[in-house]
């Protein structure tokens, strides 16, 4: 996953201020969050399976309620 890829889901997920909710909602720091975002560090898999799995989650539950 790049950077930009991480971002996308974060302001779909959270809007433009997602870095602080979704590095909560993944339990990894602030200070992790944004270096990958940035592109400081890569994305861990787990980190970028996770944030994909949010992102389907919230994209099935919208469908289901039309």
């Amino acid at each position: 996953m790049t950077p930009r890829q991480l971002a996308a889901i974060g302001e779909e997920l959270h809007g433009p201020r997602w870095r602080a909710a979704l590095a909560r909602q993944l339990n990894v720091s602030y200070a992790a969050m944004r270096n990958y975002a940035r592109g400081r560090r890569p994305i861990p898999g787990p980190v970028a399976v996770a944030a994909e799995c949010l992102r389907n989650e919230k994209r099935l539950l919208e469908k289901m309620k039309g």
